[in-house]
């Protein structure tokens, strides 16, 4: 029976990652028959867990490559590097709010804020970020509202509401948290959203290295764009979609 249980648990069912399941096989009283038809099973549930999960990863990322925004990931990377303030206007559905973020990640900005204008937002975002990314980033990718957070010590990339941004900034006036602040839906104009504007561009002129990304479907980028000195504005164009008219 010993030997039998060793060559079990050696068989392997697992090739590397074999939690030895023959060996536990034999603990639980399985005869050896039971044991190798329990591991044939386990073995094949994770051949299709593998295979379900190869193919949703590949699904987002043809979704992620369809939208409208893929094709300007070089540039909004290269313009974000090379300027204080980027704005950029794109339409809905572009996939602003899901991207921008993602790039400047994988192009290895340090740690990046994202203010939302409401607190569901900040939330989902973060869980849908997190998911198109296979939580590649870890625990790296978390969202903070008041009393709620998920964020710690090894967070890079924040989704927050702007009322907990401007306390963060009471309480650090340099906001040396963070590399990279993302407004987004800047066109919704409210008091906490225009104090950081005011803000944020006086803090520009203490700390040139910090970066600075405006983010909406129909902002009017000539204001913005004046209002901190010439920005540069990155246009992305929506998706359009067939439209039949039907009369009864």
């Amino acid at each position: 029976e010993v030997a039998a249980e060793s060559r079990l648990g050696d068989a392997g069912a697992y090739g590397d990652d074999d939690p030895g399941i023959g060996v536990a096989g034999w603990r639980w009283g399985m005869s050896e028959a039971v044991a190798q038809e329990f591991v044939s099973v386990v073995r094949l549930f994770e051949v299709f867990r593998r295979r379900q999960r190869d193919a949703e990863v590949r699904k987002l990322a043809a979704d992620r490559a369809a939208l409208p925004i893929a094709p300007f990931e070089a540039t909004i990377v290269d313009t974000v590097r090379r300027n204080a303030v980027t704005i950029i206007a794109a339409d809905t559905g572009a996939g602003k709010s899901t991207q921008v973020v993602q790039f400047l990640l994988s192009a290895g900005f340090g740690k990046i804020a994202c203010t939302q204008p409401r607190r569901i937002s900040a939330m989902a975002l973060s869980r849908r970020v997190s998911y198109e990314t296979q939580n590649e980033y870890g625990n790296a990718i978390a969202w903070q509202v008041r009393f709620h957070t998920t964020r710690d010590a090894t967070t890079r990339l924040l989704f927050l509401t702007e009322g907990v941004l401007l306390r963060q900034l009471s309480r650090d006036p340099e906001l040396r948290a963070y590399d990279v602040v993302v407004l987004d839906e800047v066109h919704e104009r409210h008091v906490s959203q225009d104090l950081l504007l005011g803000v944020l561009k006086g803090l520009l002129a203490r700390r040139p290295e910090l970066r600075l990304v405006l983010m909406s479907a129909t902002i009017n980028p000539a204001a913005f764009s004046r209002f901190f000195g010439g920005a540069p504005c990155i246009t992305v164009p929506g998706r359009t979609f067939p439209v039949d008219v039907v009369y009864e």
